[in-house]
């Protein structure tokens, strides 16, 4: 016994070495420091200066975030910005309705599900901050071409594509659920791949209701294959443990975001096998959540941050990767620059990133739908409260300098 109480302590050291870069993969962007032009004590903050948000990991889903406090566009609407990290779900709910966090970043299926369990009116979606599923699925790299695994044959050449500006055109493309190719360029095409290669092994994926595991299983599911009976699922990880324990030697597969994906292919532990855009196609995927009854008294500091949050968007739609990585590269310090580079290229070829800090009722609408085909939802909401879910424009949009 006191041997395997050994070994479960050295593999679970291990992990947590292994884990190490990732769980301060925005420390240097975390920081409220850098955005101060005096020590805090020398000039204490008045409280209605300040934000506080709340979000999971680290993650460039959430780029236009970095940007603007790494650009200082909150601090040119006086604003300061603290970010913190939660533990749950949950937590992060209970956090914004207590006044915990002012915003919080999370998932934007959450709100339909908190209407389901009768939880409806306490927040509303204040800005959109994905539009596209970054989600894509890694596996074991392969040794030798002759026995790839089917659909594992993605050329850099395909990783690093021209870059493509994510327009309103693309960003309104019909979704064509389940059908592998046909939500990509011509020139990222590649051969599909054979969800049988996931039988019988072994994904670890994210947590139960999460988007992303969502749409895991729901493909599985299109391609004959039964989620915890065919495929065994690891679906109770923090988010902090998973890349290490992917490292470590667990699992077959992996859902991963980037740079988690460019860092894991670097470094020669992992292969992109889909995109799981494929079977989405445009999808409102995370969004900044408020409490809304906060906003009849916090309106003009939403505002404001609101601001900021468009210069971001605007930005990074007028900025090539490069550019880009050099502006976050502080919030990622343990991250080679290339894998930055790359992991950012990729959603901007994507379109991961909306151009407007506006949540169109149609996101909504096309995001019930996939709830509801996914079986997440028990009935349909209401089209009035699909609408109620976003939070009406606070004042008339800012003009851009």
């Amino acid at each position: 016994m006191a041997s395997n109480n050994k070994l479960s302590l050295g593999v679970f050291l291990l992990i947590v070495s292994m884990t190490f870069p990732f769980l301060f993969l925005g420390a240097g962007c975390a920081k409220p420091e850098p955005f101060e032009e005096q020590p805090r004590e020398e000039a204490p903050r008045k409280a209605d200066s300040t934000l506080v948000l709340g979000y999971e990991e680290d993650s460039l889903l959430y780029l236009p975030l970095y940007v603007a406090r790494q650009k200082n566009f909150f601090a040119g609407e006086k604003l300061h910005l603290e970010i913190q990290k939660y533990a749950s779900t949950q937590e992060a709910v209970e956090g914004v309705l207590s006044g915990k966090y002012d915003l919080i970043l999370l998932g934007a299926e959450l709100g339909f599900f908190l209407h389901q369990q009768e939880q409806a009116g306490k927040l509303v979606y204040l800005a959109p901050c994905t539009i596209q599923n970054g989600w894509a699925l890694l596996s074991r790299p392969q040794k030798g071409d002759g026995n790839k695994a089917p659909g594992q044959n993605e050329t850099s050449a395909q990783n690093e594509v021209p870059e493509q500006h994510n327009t309103k055109a693309q960003n309104e493309m019909p979704a064509q659920n389940g059908t592998p190719g046909q939500n990509r360029p011509a020139e990222q095409q590649r051969e599909a791949f054979n969800w049988a290669a996931t039988k019988g092994k072994v994904i670890l994926g994210t947590r139960i209701g999460d988007f992303s595991q969502i749409v895991l299983e729901k493909t599985l599911r299109e391609q004959g294959l039964r989620p915890l009976v065919d495929v065994h699922i690891i679906n109770n990880l923090p988010p902090a443990l998973r890349v290490g324990t992917y490292q470590s030697g667990t699992a077959q597969f992996f859902l991963a975001t980037e740079p988690a994906t460019s860092f894991l292919e670097q470094e020669g532990m992992g292969e992109m096998a889909v995109s799981l855009h494929e079977y989405t196609g445009p999808m409102l995927t995370s969004v900044i959540s408020v409490a809304k009854e906060k906003i009849p008294l916090e309106g003009e500091k939403y505002q404001r941050f609101l601001n900021a949050y468009a210069r971001a968007l605007d930005w990074i739609e007028q900025s090539g990767p490069d550019e880009l990585a050099m502006t976050v590269k502080a919030c990622f310090p343990e991250l080679k620059e290339k894998a930055l580079i790359r992991g950012i290229a990729r959603y901007k070829n994507l379109g991961c990133w909306p151009q407007e800090a506006v949540i169109e009722e149609k996101m909504l609408q096309k995001l019930h739908a996939f709830l509801l085909e996914a079986k997440e939802l028990k009935a349909p909401l209401a089209p009035r409260a699909v609408k109620e879910l976003s939070a009406p424009p606070l004042v008339p949009p800012a003009e851009k300098d």
